[in-house]
């Protein structure tokens, strides 16, 4: 079974900040034990994706955001910043 995760809660995102707005739960998808739920509500973001791997592989100018299709807060996931 896969590991919980709830990721960071972001009251107001900056300026310049990325956000991705799905249009329903899991984002992403993958076959590795960690599962990041919104750490709000805890509905399911990212299946099966760890926090490393997204931080290995993702970049964004300020922030990286996922909005929870659920209660609608933003979620800070851990990508690379200033890249």
């Amino acid at each position: 079974m896969a590991k919980k995760v709830a990721l960071p809660v972001v009251k107001s995102p900056l300026k310049n900040a990325s956000i991705l707005v799905p249009a329903d739960v899991s984002v992403f998808t993958g076959t590795e034990d960690e599962d990041l739920v919104c750490g709000s509500c805890e509905a399911m973001l990212v299946k099966g994706v760890s926090r490393r791997t997204i931080q290995q592989r993702f970049s964004a100018p300020a922030q990286l955001l996922i909005k929870c299709p659920t209660c609608g807060k933003h979620n800070q996931l851990p990508a690379q910043v200033g890249h």
